[in-house]
C-alpha cells in the first residue's frame, strides 16, 4: 500500500481564505517579479494568438527562451533512493515539456490538476509532453515530501524546486508565473497563492505558450493533438538519446 494512500490532500477551502496578506509581496524582489509577470501577461494577451483551431492554447508569436536559472530536481533511482541533481537550461532540451507550479499542502488546485494531467497523459499517449511539477514552497516541501506527494499521483512526473527563493522567482517570472505566501489569520501557518496555468516548452527549452485555468482536459487534449508533432524530429530525438528523464 502506498504510504500516502488515504491521506487527505484537500483540507477545507475556507482555510485558504484566512489572511490575504502575501508573505513574499512585502519584499521588493517579489514586487519586482510580480510586476514583470504582469507585464509578460499583458504582452501575451496583446501579441498572443489563439487560432481558430485552438480553444485553450495561447501561443507566443515566437518561442521565448528561458535562460540563466539553476534549480534542483528530485527523483528516485531504480532502487528507490532519492537523488537531488542540479537542473539547468541545458538539461531542459530534447523534448516537449509542460510545467505546473504548486505545493504539497495545496488544498484543491494542485491535486485536481495533477489528477487531470495524469488522465491527459493516458489520453495523448506518446504525444504527451513530459510533465514537471515546480514546488513554490521549499520551506515545507523537502525533497522526500515533494517526491512522495507527486508519486501518489504519477511517478513519471518530474519534480523541481529551489531553496533559493530569488532563484525560484527568477525562473517563474520568465514564464510569467507568480507565487506568494499567505499567512493564516493567527500567523501560526500559511498557504501559498500561485499561478495555475500550464506552461508549454519546446524541445529547445523555450516557452511557446500556456494554457490558463479553468482546465478543460478534453479541449486541452484536442489542442495538443493538433499543435504538437506526433513524433520528435530526427535531430531532436538524436540530441535527447542517453538522457535519463
Amino acid at each position: 500500500m502506498h504510504p500516502l494512500r488515504g491521506v487527505n490532500f484537500a483540507p477545507s477551502f475556507a482555510s485558504r481564505q484566512r489572511g490575504r496578506q502575501r508573505g513574499y509581496s512585502d519584499k521588493p524582489l517579489f514586487i519586482g517579479i510580480f510586476v514583470l509577470a504582469i507585464v509578460a501577461g499583458l504582452l501575451l494577451w496583446w501579441f498572443g494568438q489563439r487560432p481558430a483551431d485552438y480553444t485553450t492554447l495561447l501561443l507566443y508569436p515566437k518561442p521565448k527562451p528561458i535562460v540563466e536559472y539553476a534549480l534542483t530536481e528530485y527523483r528516485r533511482n531504480a532502487g528507490g533512493e532519492l537523488i537531488s541533481t542540479p537542473l539547468t537550461p541545458a538539461q531542459m532540451t530534447g523534448r516537449w515539456r509542460m510545467l505546473f507550479f504548486g505545493f504539497t499542502t495545496c488544498p484543491d488546485i494542485c491535486p485536481t490538476t495533477l489528477t487531470d494531467l495524469k488522465g491527459l497523459a493516458k489520453t495523448l499517449g506518446p504525444q504527451m509532453p513530459e510533465l514537471i511539477f515546480v514546488s513554490i514552497d521549499p520551506e515545507r516541501d523537502n525533497p522526500e515530501t515533494l517526491r512522495d506527494y507527486v508519486d501518489f499521483f504519477a511517478p513519471n512526473i518530474r519534480t523541481i524546486s529551489s531553496a533559493d527563493i530569488p532563484a525560484l522567482t527568477h525562473f517563474s517570472a520568465q514564464l510569467g508565473a507568480v507565487f506568494g505566501k499567505v499567512p493564516n489569520e493567527d500567523g501560526s501557518s500559511y498557504t501559498m497563492d500561485h499561478s495555475a496555468s500550464l506552461y508549454l516548452l519546446d524541445p529547445n527549452g523555450a516557452l511557446v505558450g500556456l494554457i490558463r485555468p479553468p482546465h478543460d482536459m478534453k479541449a486541452i487534449a484536442a489542442d495538443l493533438r493538433a499543435y504538437l508533432p506526433t513524433q520528435l524530429p530526427r535531430s531532436v530525438a538524436s540530441a535527447s538519446q542517453g538522457q535519463t528523464l
